[in-house]
């Protein structure tokens, strides 16, 4: 049975202490449908400033708490272990009923945030999803506080009778590895280069980079399918068209509108950007009577329209576009309105000959650029209201990472819905490059070998009934350390001409 509204806010109120100048602008029930917490939300109006609480509807229990404000200047030195616990652990006892079976305690400093994890532990190994976390600020003040324990429960696991070597599993892992080319973009705030412009390369991929081996079989957990995106292949070739690349961004509106099918006559321009590089263009159908409903003041769905009108609003256009300025190309489109519930009338063929001929329309040299990914659901035995089509970028046969166009056609009526394309100015710079590697695909292989690792850890498989612990080696490219170091560099690419290994950014 559910406390009292008004219990639970004053619980809530004497979590910590709501300054004054809070104003209360959201209580609530959450998720909806399914309410299971109580929600909390102050702010300071006109700022940034947050404090938000989630307390279980039925004990009271605190099981949220997320702090936004101003930060002071940061401090000299890093804190020690016994400053951080000394906020932490009071906190922890008096907020989390378990808190004598959290064993395990790691402290992570990033982006000067530090994170403490308190976890059970069997085995000297963590569970995942067990404990609490916490997020301190640069003042070693609690900003963040979530009871991981609260929202999936499993039973504890017992220390397997035998596990597989090793070394066994190890031999298993490198016998499989195998290594592919891709053009990729490497940020100087993500990867160790040189520099502080983005730059591209042509790298080798490790497939896959990350296993998960079941400790008391040896197998994968879940099959190399799992690691392996579908496969894609090119789109037979026709005759290609071009697009004027001249920019002119009110002659360049109506031209779109057009080949987009915009009816400019029952379709207006509600809003319009241009950052310097695109020109982006939402329509509001003529006539249409603005959303009047109106909602409790502190609902979630209250609250929601006064933080996030505009951009909910956004979602609601009939229409919306956006172009690169110096290639006149079409980066992103969307169809809104919803749809009368029917039979689906276009099968995924009939879908994509529509999808082709939109791309023919909006990117007539598509083919050289992209190739069709193979659908790997049975499209025959189901009917679906929309259909998919994901097109990666391969430029000379090499696929370009996270490059990649998607279109949404419905089944229904057959129009597009939903296009999210590329940057054509990123497509011609990549052109410029090589795509003939120095490096053999076996050499760069046995460079990975020499950073493949193995560790024990639990894994919280969620895809069964009922939820459950297991046992795994986690697979790892890191670099070798005796050292007590918990963190370590991992080895993301190694580069096709120079044979130079490009390892993440670590703090």
């Amino acid at each position: 049975m559910s406390i009292h509204y008004d219990t639970l806010r004053k619980i809530a109120q004497e979590i910590i202490t709501i300054p004054q100048h809070f104003q209360l602008e959201m209580e609530d029930s959450i998720p909806i449908g399914d309410e299971k917490e109580r929600a909390f939300v102050w702010e300071v109006p006109g700022t940034d400033e947050k404090i938000e609480i989630c307390l279980d509807l039925n004990t009271g229990q605190l099981t949220r708490l997320e702090i936004e404000r101003e930060q002071e200047e940061e401090r000299k030195t890093d804190a020690m272990e016994k400053e951080i616990r000394a906020v932490t652990d009071p906190f922890l006892k008096k907020h989390a009923p378990n808190h004598a079976a959290y064993k395990w305690v790691e402290i992570e400093k990033q982006n000067g945030i530090y994170h403490i994890c308190y976890q059970e532990a069997v085995g000297g190994l963590p569970l995942p999803n067990t404990g609490c976390s916490f997020e301190l600020d640069k003042e070693l003040q609690i900003i963040r506080y979530r009871l991981e324990e609260y929202h999936q429960p499993t039973e504890r696991p017992t220390w397997p009778a035998q596990i597989v070597e090793k070394e066994n599993v190890l031999q298993k892992i490198q016998s499989e590895m195998r290594t592919e080319l891709a053009f990729v973009t490497l940020w100087p705030s993500i990867y160790e280069i040189e520099g502080q412009e983005s730059e591209e390369r042509l790298v080798y991929l490790p497939t896959p980079s990350h296993r998960w081996m079941d400790a008391v079989t040896g197998e994968d957990l879940f099959g190399m399918d799992h690691y392996l995106m579908p496969p894609s292949a090119p789109i037979e070739s026709k005759q290609e068209g071009q697009i004027d690349q001249h920019i002119d961004s009110i002659q360049q509106r109506a031209d779109w509108e057009k080949r987009l099918g915009i009816d400019a006559r029952q379709h207006t321009v509600w809003k319009s950007k241009d950052d310097g590089e695109t020109l982006s263009f939402l329509y509001r159908q003529q006539g249409k009577d603005n959303d009047t409903e109106e909602l409790e003041a502190l609902s979630v769905e209250g609250y929601m329209k006064r933080k996030f009108g505009n951009m909910l609003r956004n979602l609601e256009a009939s229409y919306m576009f956006q172009i690169e300025k110096s290639t006149g190309r079409l980066l992103g489109f969307s169809r809104g309105g919803e749809e009368e519930e029917r039979t689906p009338s276009f099968t995924r063929k009939k879908c994509w000959e529509k999808a082709e001929s939109f791309l023919q329309a909006v990117f007539p040299d598509f083919r050289s650029y992209l190739w069709l990914r193979e659908d790997k659901e049975d499209t025959e035995d189901e009917a679906r209201e929309v259909e998919f089509f994901y097109l990666p970028v391969y430029l000379n046969g090499v696929p370009v990472e996270s490059e990649s166009v998607t279109i949404r056609v419905s089944t229904f009526t057959g129009e597009i819905t939903w296009y999210n394309g590329v940057s054509y100015a990123k497509l011609c710079q990549l052109q410029t490059h090589s795509s003939t590697p120095v490096l053999t695909a076996e050499e760069a292989l046995a460079r990975y070998a020499e950073h493949l690792s193995v560790s024990l850890e639990w894994f919280h498989d969620l895809d069964v009934e009922p939820h459950t612990y297991r046992l795994v080696y986690k697979m790892s490219l890191g670099e070798r350390s005796d050292g007590a170091e918990k963190k370590q560099r991992e080895l993301r690419y190694i580069d096709a001409c120079s044979g130079e290994g490009i390892w993440n950014r670590k703090e």
